[in-house]
């Protein structure tokens, strides 16, 4: 099963070791920006598909984007929402080992295409968001970034890290089975994918910490 409790802990103990990864080699602080940025695009290990390319680098509202590229409406469908406690600090939330978190899963798909647009693992400080705001986070009626938009106008976000390869370089097997299950394998599958993690602010305080998984194959297709 996607979303048992093997599972879910699976993701979230690559997800902590590929963000405290980057806190060992001094990355993850820092936000990347202007040549910084295009410089990492250009590192991943493989070409991508231009409006993917785009995604990577915008800050803006990922599903909006999706929605408006492919006219279709795009579901966000939360996989799995839990407290969970970290096990290694990241500086870059301004957390410690032992912190409690609230760790959410979440897909973005195609409601006509049933594409699997990308997968986001989100860490949430309730500290950080303030009460109303992680309120209406575990209730889970609209995407993050649809909240913040809507409830958090002083939020901002920055990038810190693009990656070639998933969680935990490649996909762990639980990955394959959420992208391979809901219908990413179509007629340009193609296995290979990229990521990124960024951090949104509250009053200039890091409050979540996203890291959006894109596969390469959905991508193919013409808009």
């Amino acid at each position: 099963m996607i979303n048992d409790a093997s599972s879910v802990d699976r993701r979230f103990g690559a997800l902590v070791r590929l963000l405290a990864i980057d806190s060992a080699e001094g990355a993850g602080s820092a936000a990347l920006e202007g040549h910084d940025l295009h410089l990492a695009l250009k590192g991943l290990a493989f070409d991508i598909p231009a409006f993917l390319r785009t995604l990577l680098v915008a800050d803006g509202t990922v599903t909006m984007a999706i929605e408006a590229y492919y006219a279709e409406p795009v579901e966000v469908v939360t996989i799995n929402q839990s407290l969970a406690k970290l096990p290694a600090s990241l500086p870059s939330l301004h957390s410690e080992k032992g912190e409690e978190v609230l760790y959410r899963e979440v897909m973005l798909r195609g409601c006509q295409s049933a594409r699997v647009y990308a997968s986001a693992y989100s860490l949430i400080r309730k500290a950080a968001v303030g009460e109303v705001l992680y309120k209406e986070l575990v209730a889970e009626r609209v995407g993050i970034g649809t909240l913040l938009r809507n409830t958090a106008k002083g939020s901002y976000r920055e990038i810190l890290k693009l990656r070639s390869g998933g969680l935990d370089g490649e996909l762990v097997d639980c990955e394959h089975q959420l992208f391979d299950n809901a219908v990413v394998a179509h007629e340009n599958m193609d296995h290979r994918i990229v990521n990124r993690t960024y951090c949104v602010y509250l009053d200039s305080n890091p409050g979540i910490l996203i890291t959006e998984v894109f596969p390469v194959s959905p991508y193919l297709a013409e808009a």
